[in-house]
C-alpha cells in the first residue's frame, strides 16, 4: 500500500479463532463524519479530504455533494440514504473519532448491499452530468462528394492525435449541402465526456450533404479513440528516469542484526552480530559480548506517549543502551532529544537514494531499505549511509490502533491464547503481536528467509534477523542457518528477492 500497489487483502476474509460465520476481522466499514464537518470547520479545519480510491463515480459524486451540504446547513435526506446504499460495507462508522474501536468497525460488502447500489446509481449520476470537462479538442473535418468523410481529433497541447473515417461516401445535396454551422454544432456536443471543443477546422465540399446521425458517429468515435490513446501512455518511472545517475553503494562484509520480541530470545552464540535490538520497555541483558551493540526499538505507532517514550529513551540511555533504531521520523526526533544515536529501521520505507541520504542528513547511523523494495533494485542506491536488509522473519503486514483480536472484555479476551492470530480463508494463521492498548500488528503467515542466499545480497552491510514469535531455540538456530548458509525447511518466502518486474 506504501508504493500504491495494494491488492486489499484486508477486505478477504480473516476471523478469530472462535468466530463463527463469515467473518471480515480487518476490513472496516467507511468513516462517515458528515453530522460532525460543521463542527470540525469551527475547530479551524481548513480542508477535508474524502477518500475515494477504487470507487464508482456515483460515490464521489455522492460523497462531494453530501459534504458540502453539510458544511452549507444540511445534508438532502434522500441524498444520505442514496449515498450509503451505492457503497457500504454494512454501513458507515464514526469509530476513532468517537474513540470507539471494537468489532462494531467491522464491515463487508454483503449481498444487500450490492443491490441497494444497484438502485441508487442512476439518480446519483446525475450529479455529474454537467461535470466540467477537462481537455481542449480540435476537430479538422474534411468532406469530399463521393469520398469517406475524415476527422481528425488532438489535444490541445498534448500531442495525442487520431483520425476517424466515415462508413458512408458523402452525398452531394441540391439544395446547398450541409451548413458549417450546424456542422461545427453538432461536433461541439461533447457533453458526458471529458472533453469540450476548442477549434474546428472544416473542409467542406459545395453541395456537400452529411446526416447529423454520421456527424454524430464521426464525434463520438473520435472522442473514444482518444479516450484510449490518453490510457495507453506510458507513466515514466520515477526510479529509471527521474533520478540523478548515481553510483552503486559498495558494502563491507555484512554483519548480522538480530531483532527480537523479548530478551529470553537473544542466542547465547552471538558471532557473526553486530546489534541486538530489543523493546524499549525491557533491560538490557548483562550477558551481551562486547563487540554487540545493544539497541532498543521505539514504536512504530506512539500516538501521543511522547513524553512517555521520551522517558523510556532516557532510561534506555542510563542503562546501557547505545543506540535506538526508529521506525519513522517522530522516532528518530525523540531519539535526539534523549541524545541517542538512531538508525532508520521497519516502517522508515526508504526505497532511493534521496531517502538514505536525507535520514543521513538527520544524523542516522545506517538504515533498513524498505522490503517492499525488490533487492536487484536495492543493490542500486548510492549513497554512503550503511543500510541492511530484511533477511528472515515475519513481515509485521499492518500496524492497526484497533486490535482485531480485542473482544468486548478488551484484552481479557485473549488470556487463553497467549498468542492471538487470524486466520485467513486458506487457512493460515496469522500471529498478532500488540502493544499493550496502543496498537497491534498482523504479522506474515511464514517468514522470509533467505540465509542461503546471502550472495546475492553482498550490496547490503547488515541483515537483519526479526525475531517476533519464534522460540530461544528456534532463534538460535536461524542465527545458526545464517552463518552457515543453510536451505529453508518448512514453510516460508523469498519475499521479494526473485520479483523481477
Amino acid at each position: 500500500a506504501n508504493r500504491g500497489d495494494c491488492a486489499q487483502p484486508c477486505r478477504l476474509a480473516f476471523r478469530r479463532p472462535n468466530d463463527v460465520g463469515e467473518v471480515h476481522a480487518l476490513s472496516l466499514k467507511d468513516l462517515c463524519l458528515l453530522d460532525s464537518l460543521p463542527e470540525l470547520a469551527r475547530m479551524g479545519a481548513a480542508s477535508f479530504k474524502i477518500e475515494g480510491r477504487m470507487k464508482r463515480p456515483e460515490y464521489v459524486a455522492a460523497a462531494v455533494t453530501a459534504c458540502r451540504q453539510a458544511l452549507d446547513g444540511g445534508i438532502d435526506t434522500a441524498l444520505r440514504g442514496n449515498l450509503e446504499d451505492v457503497f457500504s460495507r454494512s454501513g458507515f462508522t464514526r469509530g476513532y473519532y468517537d474513540a470507539q474501536r471494537g468489532r462494531g468497525m467491522e464491515g463487508f460488502r454483503r449481498r444487500e448491499d450490492v443491490s441497494a447500489a444497484k438502485g441508487a446509481l442512476p439518480s446519483l449520476a446525475a450529479l455529474y452530468a454537467k461535470e466540467l470537462p477537462r481537455f481542449a479538442v480540435d476537430f479538422a473535418l474534411t468532406a469530399q462528394v463521393g469520398e469517406l468523410p475524415v476527422l481528425s481529433a488532438e489535444l490541445a497541447g498534448c500531442g495525442v492525435r487520431v483520425t476517424v473515417r466515415g462508413e458512408s461516401a458523402v452525398a452531394q445535396s441540391l439544395c446547398g449541402g450541409t451548413d458549417a454551422t450546424r456542422v461545427r454544432e453538432q461536433l461541439g456536443k461533447c457533453g458526458g465526456t471529458q472533453f469540450y471543443l476548442s477549434v474546428c477546422e472544416l473542409q467542406l465540399q459545395e453541395g456537400a450533404q452529411m446526416p447529423i446521425s454520421a456527424l454524430n458517429a464521426l464525434r463520438r468515435e473520435a472522442l473514444a479513440r482518444l479516450e484510449t490513446e490518453l490510457l495507453r501512455r506510458e507513466a515514466l518511472r520515477c526510479d529509471e528516469y527521474m533520478q540523478p545517475k548515481i553510483s552503486a553503494h559498495i558494502a563491507k562484509a555484512a554483519t548480522l542484526h538480530i531483532r527480537v520480541a523479548d530478551a529470553e530470545q537473544i542466542p547465547a552464540d552471538l558471532r557473526g552480530v553486530s546489534r541486538v535490538i530489543l523493546p524499549l520497555t525491557q533491560s538490557l541483558p548483562a550477558n551481551l559480548p562486547s563487540y554487540v551493540t545493544p539497541a532498543v526499538e521505539i514504536p512504530r505507532g506512539i500516538f501521543g506517549n511522547e513524553e512517555s517514550v521520551l522517558r523510556e529513551l532516557r532510561r534506555a540511555k542510563s542503562a546501557g543502551f547505545a543506540s535506538a533504531v526508529a521506525g519513522g521520523l517522530d522516532g528518530a526526533a525523540l531519539a535526539m532529544s534523549a541524545r541517542l544515536p538512531f538508525s532508520a529501521g521497519f516502517g522508515s520505507n526508504i526505497c532511493n537514494t534521496q531517502s538514505l541520504e536525507e535520514w543521513s542528513e538527520l544524523g542516522a547511523a545506517d538504515a533498513l531499505i524498505s522490503p517492499e523494495m525488490q533487492p536487484y533494485r536495492a543493490a542500486k542506491l548510492g549513497g554512503e549511509l550503511p543500510r541492511s536488509l530484511f533477511a528472515y522473519g515475519r513481515l509485521p503486514l499492518m500496524l492497526l490502533r484497533r486490535c482485531p483480536h480485542r473482544g468486548a472484555e478488551g484484552c481479557a479476551d485473549c488470556s487463553a491464547a497467549k498468542k492471538p492470530f487470524l486466520i485467513d480463508r486458506m487457512g493460515k494463521n496469522f500471529p498478532l503481536q500488540c502493544r499493550g492498548r496502543e496498537y497491534s500488528e498482523v504479522l506474515a503467515c511464514n517468514p522470509v528467509y533467505l540465509a542461503d542466499r546471502r550472495r546475492e545480497l553482498r550490496f547490503a552491510d547488515a541483515l537483519l534477523l526479526y525475531f517476533t514469535d519464534e522460540s530461544p531455540k528456534e532463534c538460535a538456530k536461524i542465527l545458526t542457518a545464517f552463518r552457515e548458509g543453510t536451505p529453508p525447511v518448512g514453510d516460508y518466502t523469498r519475499g521479494l528477492i526473485d520479483f523481477r518486474l
